[in-house]
């Protein structure tokens, strides 16, 4: 029986322990979404940007 109450302890000091490991104030969120607001698409994605010519069926490009 004993064993069991030092194993009990044991897990309530360590859920203690990951519950101050996780502990978040109101400013690490704020710079979180101050970050959000401030990314671009060029921060997530990888893109390449390219040129097409766009033709009609007798292969004159579009506009001309």
């Amino acid at each position: 029986m004993l064993r069991n109450v030092e194993v009990k302890e044991e897990l309530d000091a360590l859920k203690q322990q990951q519950t101050a490991d996780l502990y978040l104030d109101t400013n690490d969120i704020l710079k979180e979404y101050v970050k959000q607001a401030t990314a671009s698409f060029g921060d997530v994605l990888d893109y390449k940007v390219y040129e097409e010519v766009l033709t009609d069926e007798e292969r004159t490009p579009s506009g001309h």
